[in-house]
């Protein structure tokens, strides 16, 4: 099984809810499957993509990309290969199987707790493998993927904080901020960050320790 056919059985499942936002501009996983199909056959028909083939795709922090990228899995094209830094050994690029995808997104599902009704709020670039993953389990539990360009406009990161409505009533929202950035929420904006606290379903931190005094804050913030 492919790691785009979890996507197609999501579609069938919950064709009207909201899949993917970016810019004020909203798709269903009907509408974004839609897009996905056209895209494929734009692919195929004028730049003769096919199964197999390796295709170097540009990333951009809008719904294009998402619709391109899924288009490629649909096709059968070789498109996910993973730079890493050479943090814990050598600088390589890795190609990321389908089996892997399906793992990385089930690993991420089962400890995380990612599900329908989720909205995962993406701030950092999709370029980077910690935002770009966290399209797998979205797309595989029917959750909403809502892309922002960065942390420029609070008031948007508050607004993508509020989930979107969805045919579940438990809808909750996510996000991945580093250590900084919840340290600049705690100190400027804390009462709003607390008037999401039903709202938000956990924040992910990383790529840098986070104090254990923010740390604390944090818990009772939300």
């Amino acid at each position: 099984m492919r790691w785009i056919d979890y996507v197609a059985k999501v579609v069938e499942r919950y064709p009207d809810d909201p899949a993917v936002i970016c810019h004020g501009e909203q798709l269903t996983y009907a509408q974004l499957w839609d897009e996905v199909g056209k895209e494929a056959l734009i692919l195929c028909d004028i730049e003769h993509v096919q199964e197999g083939q390796f295709y170097i795709q540009k990333c951009t922090q809008d719904i294009a990309y998402v619709v391109r990228f899924l288009a490629l899995h649909l096709i059968g094209a070789r498109c996910d290969i993973l730079y890493t830094t050479g943090s814990t050994g050598n600088p390589k690029a890795v190609l990321l199987s389908d089996e892997g995808m399906i793992a990385n997104g089930e690993n991420l599902i089962d400890a995380m707790g990612f599900h329908h009704g989720l909205t995962f709020v993406v701030c950092g670039p999709l370029d980077h493998f910690g935002p770009w993953s966290k399209m797998l389990p979205v797309f595989m539990t029917g959750g909403t993927l809502h892309i922002l360009d960065g942390l420029k406009d609070l008031e948007a990161l508050f607004d993508a904080l509020r989930p979107a409505s969805t045919s579940n009533d438990k809808a909750k929202s996510a996000t991945f901020l580093v250590p900084s950035a919840i340290r600049m929420l705690l100190q400027c904006c804390r009462e709003r960050l607390a008037e999401l606290a039903d709202c938000i379903e956990f924040i992910e931190t990383g790529a840098a320790p986070i104090a254990t005094v923010d740390m604390q804050q944090l818990r009772e913030v939300i």
